[in-house]
């Protein structure tokens, strides 16, 4: 990542390297509300990661995905775009370093253009400031807290070997409407232009339809062809 992102550009920070004695939740929540983009690594799904993705999410700050290859990017965010890599594979990293400039690039070009889950549902900081620090604003620390503690009892379940899961019906309603919309989205992408960018969302694309008919065979569903 500092390769990809040099000074006097960009000052890159991670969350691992800060120093000061302050909580390090309240430190890596200061630095997302200050960054100018957030880089995501959603690689083995750690919670803690989740959660302050979800906060960058909330304030509408830029992000950019990245993920290890061959691992499966969780539901709630399979429609952002993920940047792949392999430490072992030069290439790959070569690839991947540069998927992070472009994407920084464009995200710089197009303020305010860049789409999440949370979008639709408005800034948590618009809110916040709004509100001046009263009612709204203390809502916003709630649910942020809410967020944390489900995170956490998640990571628990984790740890000791408990499924963290949903019910079968619940389930495959989410894998039907996933698989729909990522065909549509396939399909979208097969009718375009094809630069570099449509290529690795096209492969991303490609490797949650498998993931996702893998899943919804367990519930008896199967896929023939197209």
């Amino acid at each position: 990542m500092k390769k990809a992102f040099t000074a006097p550009d960009w000052e890159v920070v991670r969350a691992d390297e800060e120093t000061s004695p302050d909580s390090i939740t309240t430190q890596v929540i200061g630095r997302i509300v200050e960054s100018d983009l957030i880089v995501a690594d959603l690689t083995d799904h750690n919670p803690n990661v989740f959660y302050e993705l979800a906060v960058a999410h909330g304030y509408q700050k830029p992000v950019i995905h990245l993920m290890q290859e061959g691992q499966k990017v969780p539901f709630d965010v399979v429609d952002q775009r993920v940047i792949f890599y392999d430490l072992s594979d030069p290439e790959s990293v070569d690839k991947a370093r540069s998927g992070l400039a472009k994407s920084a690039a464009w995200l710089d070009e197009n303020p305010n253009q860049s789409r999440n889950p949370l979008s639709a549902y408005g800034q948590f900081s618009v809110i916040s400031s709004a509100s001046g620090g009263g009612e709204r604003g203390e809502a916003v620390a709630e649910a942020i807290d809410q967020l944390s503690r489900q995170v956490a009892r998640i990571d628990a379940r984790m740890r000791n070997g408990a499924p963290v899961g949903f019910s079968k019906k619940t389930r495959l309603s989410d894998l039907q409407a996933r698989h729909l919309f990522l065909t549509r989205r396939r399909k979208e992408l097969l009718h375009s232009d094809h630069g570099e960018d449509v290529e690795d969302e096209l492969t991303a694309i490609i490797r949650e339809i498998e993931a996702v008919e893998a899943e919804m065979e367990h519930f008896g569903i199967r896929f023939i062809g197209e």
